[in-house]
């Protein structure tokens, strides 16, 4: 399996008693358990099961999903939302993975913009997993570069969710996109850059942020209400735009 790093993926093993171990542990304020050098796949019960226990809470916690879809509707100004896409949002075949958290989100912002396409990418997830998400429709994205899907015209949008992301690759995605202007028109849920000083985009990466920089100077950054039965699933988690007046240079 894959971990998103901020120079790329490095394959890594874990397992599900490290996983949920590690979670709860995380909950009660330490870990409890050592780390597995296996990791126990989910199988295809396991994977709907906690999904479709994911998408139940995620819909009773309207402060949430409601809050995301208003401010994203904001942010659109009339414009249309073409793609939503998922970035390194890791594993959901277990009942403690943030990821399935995460993904429920996501999912209920496609949802209320049926026209937009759906894309994943995660080298990390299994089989199963990328299965149960083809088997609704999403483009399961295999590649391992940071270019998003192409954008037709150049009057819509995209919904990015790419949630706890390395610096490095949020880097990637923001430059990738930029000289087609992209960029421009990505609406973000990641990190909480908010208030980041010169020093801490410098020590972030070395200071090679200009993208990220650029960005976040004129984005409108909100950060996301709590999501009490998992917080750490969205913890130091912000919507990021930019607004209508936001001038980006022609290169980064």
């Amino acid at each position: 399996h894959f971990r998103m790093e901020d120079d790329g993926f490095t394959r890594v093993w874990r397992s599900k008693k490290q996983r949920t171990g590690g979670v709860a542990a995380a909950l009660a304020g330490a870990r409890k358990t050592a780390p597995c050098t296996t990791r126990v796949d989910g199988d295809e019960k396991e994977v709907e099961t906690t999904m479709r226990r994911a998408m139940e809470i995620m819909e009773g916690h309207k402060l949430l999903w409601a809050w995301t879809r208003r401010e994203v509707e904001k942010a659109l100004r009339g414009r249309p939302l073409q793609q939503v896409v998922i970035l390194g949002n890791g594993n959901f075949d277990g009942s403690l993975e943030p990821g399935a958290a995460q993904l429920a989100l996501a999912l209920r912002m496609a949802e209320s913009f049926p026209s937009a396409s759906v894309h994943f990418q995660d080298p990390q997830c299994t089989p199963v997993e990328c299965a149960w998400l083809e088997g609704r429709g999403i483009d399961v994205r295999r590649q391992t570069g940071m270019q998003p899907p192409e954008m037709k015209g150049d009057a819509g949008c995209r919904l990015v969710f790419f949630i706890h992301n390395p610096h490095g690759l949020m880097e990637q995605l923001l430059s990738s996109d930029w000289e087609f202007g992209g960029t421009s028109r990505s609406l973000l849920v990641c990190n909480d850059y908010d208030g980041w000083t010169e020093g801490e985009f410098e020590d972030a990466i070395d200071g090679r942020m200009p993208a990220t920089r650029q960005f976040v100077r004129q984005a409108k950054i909100l950060r996301l209400p709590s999501f009490d039965h998992f917080p750490f699933a969205f913890h130091h988690t912000a919507f990021i735009y930019l607004p209508e007046d936001a001038k980006l240079t022609d290169t980064v």
